[in-house]
């Protein structure tokens, strides 16, 4: 059975599915399917109420799933959402950002807003926004996501439709077309990925050589580049940090000390924006500066001490 002939006779169950897999950032070419979808629904070929209705529901099912992580275990989820990007912590403090300029209403418009889109719901999760209001704002953006996209499928089937012949044409070859190009893609952003990474890793500290440096005595100033937001989940702190917005780097660096080892931490994964505070610090003056391994949250597995601060 050709790709689209498998949209005509399960399309529900595909459009259910595709929308449900790509609330976690899988490489599933969504926008495309739910579009064909959306065109055959104009051709009279599948019912389009029942392609809105599977769309919403695999939309609102997958962010609440995510969810439900964020309120579990909010900073693992997150890294795992973020292992396809090439920037894993940008994505994540974007996301935080947006939601304290829109509070709530971000997840209103999250489905079109790259990045936003999937983090919204797993910081919800994390910042234990209650599971009424959660369902009625991610409710009202799935439905405004798939009513635009599978809509303008609808209207313009006719455009769409060259489209659709040309997936019938490749017949057997569509699904490892898709597939080879899925694959395709995952192995571009895995070395991309790596190849910043790596442009970016530097000397880091382990939590075993920091805690044994403040046991010791030593001189040592801890700087959180965490976010407000990403504060807020706990509220908890390395001992005797201070918080710094790496926004604010330009005017806050004359807090930092010259004349001891400065670590830095945040909840990011691979400490990306740790290694570029500690470059742009290096450039200001300031030498003595580690990244520190695993973050706040390596530093919290191991069971090591914390203060819970205040706002």
């Amino acid at each position: 059975m050709d790709f689209i002939g498998l949209i005509v006779a399960y399309g529900y169950w595909i459009v259910l599915g595709v929308a449900f897999v790509d609330q976690f950032g899988t490489p599933v070419p969504a926008i495309a399917i739910l579009l064909a979808a959306g065109a055959l629904a104009g051709q009279g070929r599948i019912g389009l109420a029942g392609v809105l209705a599977a769309a919403w529901f695999g939309t609102v099912v997958g962010d609440y799933v995510l969810y439900l992580g964020g309120r579990w275990r909010g900073g693992p989820v997150m890294r795992g959402l973020c292992s396809f990007s090439l920037a894993p912590d940008t994505c994540v403090r974007k996301t935080e950002s947006s939601f304290q300029r829109l509070g709530w209403k971000a997840l209103v418009v999250a489905k079109f807003v790259p990045g936003l889109a999937l983090f919204a719901a797993p910081v919800a999760g994390a910042l234990r926004m209650p599971v009424g209001s959660f369902l009625i704002f991610d409710s009202l953006g799935s439905a405004l996501y798939n009513v635009v996209v599978i809509g303008l499928g609808f209207v313009l089937h006719d455009q769409l439709d060259r489209v659709v012949a040309g997936f019938s044409a490749l017949g057997s070859w569509a699904i490892p077309v898709v597939v080879g190009a899925i694959g395709a893609y995952i192995a571009w952003r895995i070395v991309e990925k790596r190849r910043v990474v790596n442009s970016l890793r530097m000397r880091r500290l382990t939590p075993e050589a920091l805690r044994d440096k403040m046991a010791s005595g030593e001189a040592v100033r801890i700087v959180d580049l965490r976010t407000s937001i990403a504060f807020e989940v706990t509220r908890e702190m390395l001992p005797g940090a201070i918080r710094v917005d790496p926004g604010e780097l330009d005017e806050r660096h004359v807090d930092i000390p010259r004349d001891c080892d400065v670590v830095l931490y945040c909840t990011c994964p691979n400490e990306v924006t740790s290694a570029r505070v500690a470059l742009a610090l290096k450039k200001k003056g300031v030498e003595r500066v580690f990244p520190l391994d695993g973050g706040i949250e390596a530093w919290v597995e191991r069971g090591y001490p914390v203060e819970v601060r205040g706002s």
